[in-house]
């Protein structure tokens, strides 16, 4: 009795197993799809895709830092004379990854070059002030011509960097640092031939 109903049991556990590698890549097909008609519904425009908090912080200036594995962004803060460094390799995804205090002088300089445990700074001569001059930049749809809406508002930021090659947006505030992605019609094209060489290159196969 025991040996049969071993069996039996054995038998649905195999039942189950097959059952379900047959809708996991179903259900993988559906996610694909739905990922793909979302970004067909997608215009072009600018897209705020992620933000993160820098508690006690005021960004002075933005800058790229130098890494040849990782796309990095040093944050100044010349009130409280402090570098830190974060990760945007994935721009949905920024991670802090150090934090400086630096020395009087260097309080509004940048970082160059950084080997191991020795670094080098830059910084420009004159007299700069590090006083910050907070301004209100504003996400504004133009879809309507005749009624604008105000998508998102970023109150009081202090630095704002472009980073043109990857067509993205840097802002910084009291509530940390935000990224925006620009997203053009020439963007939108080229992913449609891509797709288009994609579906040729299938059939054709």
């Amino acid at each position: 009795m025991n040996h049969h109903l071993r069996t039996r049991l054995w038998v649905t556990i195999v039942t189950l197993i097959s059952l379900a590698s047959l809708f996991i890549p179903l259900a993988q097909a559906k996610s694909r799809e739905k990922d793909k008609k979302e970004q067909q519904l997608r215009a072009a425009g600018i897209y705020l895709i992620s933000h993160l908090p820098l508690p006690e912080m005021t960004v002075s200036n933005i800058a790229a830092a130098s890494d040849p594995n990782r796309q990095l962004l040093q944050l100044t803060d010349a009130t409280h004379k402090t570098l830190t460094v974060v990760d945007v390799t994935k721009p949905a995804q920024p991670k802090l990854l150090e934090h400086y205090q630096l020395p009087v002088e260097l309080a509004l300089a940048s970082l160059q070059v950084r080997i191991g445990d020795v670094a080098l700074f830059g910084a420009s001569e004159g007299n700069s002030s590090a006083d910050t001059n907070p301004q209100s930049i504003a996400l504004v749809s133009l879809a309507d011509p005749s009624h604008p809406k105000t998508v998102q508002k970023f109150d009081r930021v202090t630095a704002v960097w472009s980073d043109r090659g990857r067509e993205l947006i840097y802002l910084a505030n009291a509530d940390g640092l935000w990224i925006l992605e620009v997203y053009s019609a020439a963007d939108k094209r080229a992913e449609e031939q891509f797709d288009e060489m994609l579906r040729g290159s299938r059939s054709g196969g």
